[in-house]
């Protein structure tokens, strides 16, 4: 443990010493009114009405604190050591209840039962708004005095202590014996044993604790390859997908991606320390984290953490980590930002680079595939798990020729691979060097050559996502799309950000050719553009005008006179048709959903939408397939009823002017 931590750890303990003597004073069982308890409820308010308070006071001191310190991990083991102190004095005020009323001289260190903190609070991370969850057990084959006398216990330690919304929170307990509890495990309950392997114990019988780690250590041996697998089905928390940035994020779900790569790190090198602000450290020590690493994932993982907190000061219930529209304001304010320049810090500085490490971190503790069951061209192949794989060292051969990752993200639009863990570091590697003043002319060619097949491909969305996830689509082929990154919007329309929505509007348009589930209407009226690429473009560029929009400017102009600059950087013909069509697209984007508001039954609407796309009806195919992908990218995604009106005006339009032969 690092000198900082064990600082934090001397420092929480004397706070825990304090508490101790300050309830020992506070709540005297002995001098609470009705000493002959002829009514226990009476007993449990009469704790509760004393603890109350205490514990908003403490509380309040720590929120308090959290304006003048960046040092949350110390907050958080200050919170758990407060939330030790009222348990402590919960246990004792029950063994001393049970003694009352069964006239027994039972001491504290003598009950038959351990009360142990697990998950979260085992781990001694514990937020103002988290889950309290406490496991109880009693000692192994309990004689029949033993059952009951542990039986009174726990009831009334659930009355005083977990029934009364002392921490204004969830708090939970879950009893059993310690060898139906072995039991129990020898079945394959690996989200319990998960927890479980967090635990330590508050109060109680230390005997029958040991009794319980030895239970649960053996249970961890047996099943390690099942606890393996289990962290495992979580690498989806570091699929592309899921760099997906929210208006309205949660925070425990960005710290959730670090906790599966801690945990499934400390199992597989049998590290006992839990505690994931020590356990980082203990990682950089033993050399599985480089420093650069270390230093990005120990800042955010602070960053969040403090985020965390604050939002539980503003917040409680099941949306508390969720920093919602009406608190994202005091939240950035609490941390010393504008908004704008929070949510910046945030994505970029924060989230993605957690992420980043994290995934790193996590595969690296995972054997990878390196079969090839297919080859794509000389340095390059296909594992059975269908990634992209390399023959020769993915370092060497970027260094030597950048071009050749651009080609990597045409397959994967063509024909639906994924990346390869080692492939994945080697971009990231050399992502400094993929730049247009590090390419030389030809290359920049070739280089544009790889994009047009990924629009062209049937997968276009996922490898767009992919060359937007290193930087590739902002940093080298649309410099303008790098001003939409992270740009905020209407919360009450988007979910998301700027360029996130605007992927999400390409997932919904590719959606129509791989999905089998599609709208049949929607499905045949994209198989039926002419030029398909015109309309992924259009989608592409849609909401590009909001990155350079001042005050008083139109968007959609702007964003249509950037068009035809952009096409000819991505090696799109000059003045041609498919440039004319994008920008039209692009300036008129949001005009269908304003004339779908308009009276069906009226010839003046159909004029108007003919007239709108300049009597041509390709532009009112992809004209109807971008507003209905634009609105797949928001909140408000169309309903089968709406998709139905879509589908009446497209054939009302095209029946209103079949006297003047359209198609």
């Amino acid at each position: 443990m690092s000198e900082f931590h064990q600082s934090n750890r001397n420092i929480s303990k004397k706070y825990l010493s304090e508490l101790r003597v300050r309830v020992k004073n506070l709540v005297r069982p002995e001098d609470f009114p009705d000493p002959k308890i002829t009514d226990p409820q009476k007993f449990y308010l009469n704790f509760k009405n004393l603890i109350t308070p205490f514990v908003n006071t403490e509380t309040e001191h720590l929120k308090n604190s959290l304006t003048k310190t960046g040092n949350c991990h110390l907050l958080l083991l200050k919170n758990t050591a407060l939330i030790d102190t009222v348990l402590q004095a919960a246990f004792n005020a029950a063994i001393w209840l049970y003694n009352q009323t069964q006239q027994k001289q039972l001491l504290v260190k003598n009950a038959p039962i351990a009360i142990i903190a697990r998950g979260g609070y085992g781990r001694e991370e514990v937020y103002f708004q988290s889950d309290i969850t406490v496991q109880i057990v009693s000692k192994s084959a309990l004689e029949d005095h033993e059952v009951k006398q542990a039986e009174q216990i726990v009831k009334h330690l659930e009355y005083i202590f977990f029934h009364q919304d002392i921490f204004q929170t969830s708090t939970s307990s879950y009893y059993v014996e310690n060898d139906l509890l072995e039991k129990k495990l020898a079945t394959g309950k690996l989200t319990d044993l998960f927890s479980l392997l967090e635990s330590r114990l508050v109060v109680g019988n230390s005997n029958v604790y040991l009794e319980f780690m030895n239970i649960i250590k053996t249970a961890s041996i047996l099943q390690k390859d099942n606890l393996l697998n289990y962290c495992y089905d979580h690498k989806n928390y570091y699929d592309v997908l899921n760099t997906v940035f929210q208006q309205e994020p949660n925070v425990k779900e960005e710290l959730n991606r670090l906790y599966w790569a801690l945990a499934l790190v400390r199992l597989k090198h049998n590290l006992k320390t839990t505690n994931q602000f020590e356990l980082l450290n203990d990682l950089f020590k033993q050399n599985l984290l480089s420093a650069p690493a270390f230093k990005k994932m120990q800042s955010s993982f602070e960053f969040l953490s403090k985020v965390r907190l604050f939002l539980h000061c503003h917040q409680k219930g099941s949306h508390r980590d969720v920093m919602s529209y009406e608190v994202r304001e005091k939240i950035a304010q609490s941390m010393g930002y504008e908004v704008k320049e929070f949510f910046h810090e945030y994505f970029y500085q924060v989230a993605y680079p957690l992420k980043r490490y994290s995934r790193n971190l996590f595969w690296e503790s995972m054997t990878q595939d390196t079969q090839k069951v297919k080859n794509l061209s000389r340095h390059f192949a296909v594992n059975s798990q269908n990634q992209i794989i390399m023959d020769k060292e993915p370092k060497v051969l970027f260094s030597q020729h950048p071009v050749s990752v651009f080609k990597i993200f045409a397959w994967i639009s063509e024909k639906n691979y994924f990346l390869s863990y080692p492939i994945t570091r080697a971009i990231e590697h050399h992502i400094d060097q993929i730049c247009p003043i590090f390419i030389e002319k030809e290359d920049q060619r070739e280089v544009q050559s790889y994009f047009k097949r990924v629009i062209n491909g049937k997968y276009f969305a996922k490898s767009l996502r992919l060359l937007h996830e290193f930087g590739l689509l902002g940093n080298f082929y649309i410099p303008e799309f790098k001003n939409i990154c992270g740009l905020l919007q209407d919360v009450y329309v988007h979910h998301f950000p700027t360029d996130m929505h605007v992927l999400s509007a390409l997932d919904m348009l590719s959606g129509l050719e791989i999905d089998e589930n599609a709208d049949p209407f929607l499905r045949d009226l994209y198989n039926s553009i002419r030029d398909k690429t015109t309309l992924k473009l259009s989608i592409l560029l849609h909401d590009i005008g909001k990155g350079v929009r001042a005050p008083g400017q139109n968007e959609e102009l702007l964003g249509a006179r950037l068009v035809s600059g952009i096409l000819e950087n991505l090696g799109y013909t000059k003045d041609s048709r498919r440039v004319k069509d994008i920008a039209f697209l692009v300036e008129k984007h949001l005009m269908m959903h304003d004339l779908l508001l308009l009276d069906p039954e009226e010839d003046d609407t159909y004029d108007m939408i003919w007239d709108l796309v300049n009597h041509d009806i390709e532009r009112l195919k992809m004209l109807l397939l971008l507003t209905y992908s634009d609105r797949g990218g928001t909140k408000m995604k169309m309903s089968s009823s709406q998709i139905e009106q879509l589908k009446m005006f497209y054939q009302h339009t095209l029946h209103h002017k079949k006297r003047q032969d359209v198609p």
